[in-house]
């Protein structure tokens, strides 16, 4: 679903980004990142904060589809497109290189997640909360300095033996 989130917002930028102004375009950037930060809160019992459902825009039952992620992904895209400013930001060099190894990173991280977490079976539906409750929590250190980088490792390393010869070997 957010490779479709991607190809609409592209056709969007290509069909009416000629029409959005440099100074409306960073005000989409922002709301798209405060979105972004109201959907990754924790909730009072725990659970993720999504603010489409909590608003009533999407049913509750529907949580799985974090609708509310993807616009405001969305809407980063778009200001991040249309906005030089923006643009200048994005392109510091270790954006650069994630964006290098994001497909890397998209194809590794269910390897990663289970070498982290061994138990886990992704063709159970609901099975990630049951597993989190049973692991003991690990220090707030961990995802910063421990988890992100170690996915962030594993899939510039797949970028550099699997993808890049690949990349290479295509027509010019």
């Amino acid at each position: 679903k957010y490779f479709f989130v991607g190809m609409m917002v592209s056709d969007f930028v290509d069909r009416y980004g000629k029409h959005i102004s440099e100074r409306f375009s960073l005000v989409i950037f922002l709301v798209g990142c405060g979105l972004l930060y109201l959907d990754f809160r924790v909730g009072p019992k725990g659970a993720p904060f999504d603010w489409f459902n909590t608003f009533g825009i999407v049913p509750k039952n529907h949580a799985e589809y974090t609708i509310g992620l993807a616009v405001a992904c969305s809407l980063i895209l778009i200001g991040t497109l249309r906005s030089p400013l923006v643009a200048r930001w994005m392109s510091v060099k270790p954006f650069r290189v994630l964006g290098a190894v994001s497909y890397s990173l998209f194809l590794i991280h269910p390897f990663f997640i289970l070498a982290v977490f061994p138990k886990f079976d992704f063709s159970k539906a609901g099975q990630v909360q049951a597993l989190m409750e049973a692991a003991p929590a690990a220090p707030a250190w961990y995802a910063p300095f421990v988890m992100f980088p170690g996915a962030l490792a594993w899939a510039i390393i797949c970028f550099v033996l699997v993808e890049r010869p690949f990349l290479l070997r295509r027509p010019k």
